[in-house]
């Protein structure tokens, strides 16, 4: 039996191409296809030609809570949730804003990573432990 090699091309994609930092520590894809990469300074999103970055911006609410993106995920619901060194948001693809969800009131959280179960419960794993939302209900299981 003969075997066929086959031959994969890859692109290396950096910052002379657009992306916002060489790091890159999430990588999610959305259902128009995009390409989103949460990297050390800021979550990029890539069509496969051009990178559009987004950052914190000083005072908006609306931006990312930090330009260090650690986490992404995108839901049942085709949402994405970006977490970063200093909160958790969701992105509004309509607008190109953040809303930001708070999970430890009076304290920045460091969401490291985010899971939808089967019950549609979102757990998030942070620095001040781990939070389970269920609806409007937020449950904080930590090390206290």
């Amino acid at each position: 039996m003969k075997s066929r090699s086959q031959h994969a091309t890859f692109q290396h994609l950096t910052v002379e191409n657009g992306l916002s930092h060489n790091a890159v520590l999430a990588i999610t894809q959305d259902r128009q296809g995009f390409l989103w990469l949460g990297t050390r300074y800021g979550l990029s999103r890539y069509d496969g030609q051009r990178f559009k970055i987004y950052r914190n911006i000083p005072g908006d609410t609306t931006s990312l809570p930090d330009n260090q993106v650690v986490s992404l995920y995108i839901d049942r619901q085709k949402q994405m949730w970006v977490g970063t060194t200093s909160g958790l948001c969701k992105y509004d693809p309509v607008t190109g804003k953040f809303r930001r969800v708070i999970l430890h009131p009076g304290s920045q959280t460091n969401i490291n990573c985010i899971y939808e179960d089967r019950q549609g419960r979102f757990w998030f794993g942070g620095n001040n432990g781990l939070y389970m939302v269920d609806g409007r209900a937020y449950t904080n299981y930590n090390h206290h």
